[in-house]
């Protein structure tokens, strides 16, 4: 808690971070700073397993910039790179037999295809950091960040939510069909979202 903020939070971007005002993605004994300062949807686990290690005003800014740069609206998935680097490729192709490293064989599963999984936890930390000036703003702007998941579980055959999509929401071939951990990330989400509206309610 006393070094977090300390070595992970980047305050101005630099030229291994094209992002001011987020987090690095992790810290390495192999000093390589470029991958170092990623901006990943794993920050958003981080805020909502351990959101006391994190400033408030630091965290909604990060939040900001991640939603220009990895929350895809009207999608149910969040890109798993930020989609200024040079090696984000949103579109994975499990089957591609080409002599490019960076997407053959589903190479690029990390670097730009959309999760799902990590979307619960963004709703999440949005919950725990935001700027809504009361609690019922605040449910009004996750309950629209939830309905593609609503609309996407309506009308998929297995009323469920997918592995991964890519770029953009479009259908991803390599992705399981419907998976256990991206449908429920989102009901975690949802079932705190619904004691944030009974509290709002008592108000």
């Amino acid at each position: 808690k006393d070094n977090f903020e300390k070595y992970f939070y980047i305050e101005t971007k630099n030229e291994f971070s094209p992002n001011s005002t987020v987090y690095r993605d992790y810290i390495s004994d192999d000093n390589d700073k470029r991958h170092e300062c990623q901006l990943r949807p794993n920050i958003f686990i981080a805020m909502t397993v351990a959101p006391d290690i994190f400033n408030k005003d630091h965290a909604i800014k990060c939040i900001e910039v991640a939603e220009k740069h990895l929350v895809v609206d009207n999608c149910v998935g969040i890109r798993t790179l930020d989609d200024q680097d040079k090696n984000y490729n949103g579109n994975y192709i499990l089957s591609d037999d080409s002599n490019n490293y960076r997407t053959a064989h589903g190479f690029n599963y990390h670097n730009g295809p959309e999760w799902v999984f990590p979307f619960g936890y963004y709703l999440h930390s949005k919950i725990l950091f935001n700027n809504c000036k009361s609690k019922k703003d605040l449910i009004h702007t996750i309950c629209r960040k939830i309905l593609p998941c609503e609309k996407y579980i309506e009308e998929d055959d297995w009323s469920g939510l997918p592995e991964l999509t890519n770029k953009d929401g479009a259908l991803c071939n390599g992705s399981c069909n419907t998976q256990a951990w991206s449908i429920g990330t989102v009901l975690d989400a949802v079932s705190n979202l619904s004691v944030l509206g009974d509290k709002a309610q008592d108000e």
